[in-house]
């Protein structure tokens, strides 16, 4: 899964004028099988600020479009979950 020129041209061009502003600071993108996943960070070393995801068997639902505001209890719970999940 990934995102089209189309769709990556529009993220890009809002993402470079958040980092003119010096609201954003860097991006990620990750290409899973079922979704396409950017993140935006405020900080390198961060947690993302915002999550844009594309996932394809949500689109006759809800749309196959996403905004994630990730709160930092989230992204603790995500990270201590992933780490568990490793370890084992």
């Amino acid at each position: 899964m990934a995102f089209d020129r189309k769709e990556l041209a529009l993220i890009l061009a809002i993402s470079g004028r958040k980092v003119e502003q010096s609201e954003w600071h860097d991006y990620a993108m990750d290409f899973l099988r079922d979704r396409a996943v950017f993140s935006i960070y405020v900080r390198v070393s961060e947690r993302p600020l915002f999550i844009v995801e594309k996932t394809l068997r949500l689109r006759n639902r809800q749309g196959q479009y996403a905004m994630i505001k990730i709160s930092r209890a989230e992204f603790l719970n995500a990270a201590t979950t992933s780490v568990r999940c490793c370890a084992c």
